[in-house]
């Protein structure tokens, strides 16, 4: 068995005392193998660091979510509109009602017509 395969072996092993869930022959060449005991005691160590940042707990700075959006989202500008232009915004839509009003009452006119020549 070689280091390489070994080291594979311990990087997907658990974080355990006992080698029992190795191969038997990874457990043969950690026996005698300094190179990779040495490796196996950096798993450990690396498992035990990353056992205790899972119970760590991390207040961001209240600024952060307000940066990242302010950040990522491109500026707005804010135009006010004339009193003149509102007026005229205003009577588009009132005039755009009114047209829409005006073109269903001559859709209905005429589906009626047909309904009555089709009835007669």
């Amino acid at each position: 068995m070689q280091c390489d395969d070994v080291v594979l072996h311990l990087a997907q092993a658990p974080d355990e005392e006992s080698n029992d869930y190795l191969p038997l022959p990874v457990r043969h060449h950690l026996v005698t193998c300094l190179s990779c005991q040495a490796e196996r005691v950096q798993y450990r160590r690396l498992h035990r660091e990353l056992r205790g940042m899972r119970l760590e707990v991390i207040e961001p700075d209240e600024r952060l979510l307000p940066d990242i959006l302010d950040s990522v989202r491109p500026s707005a500008t804010v135009t006010q509109l004339r009193p003149s232009r509102r007026k005229a915004y205003v009577s588009g839509i009132a005039a755009a009602a009114t047209a829409g009003a005006a073109g269903a009452l001559v859709l209905v006119s005429k589906l009626s017509a047909k309904g009555q020549r089709l009835a007669g």
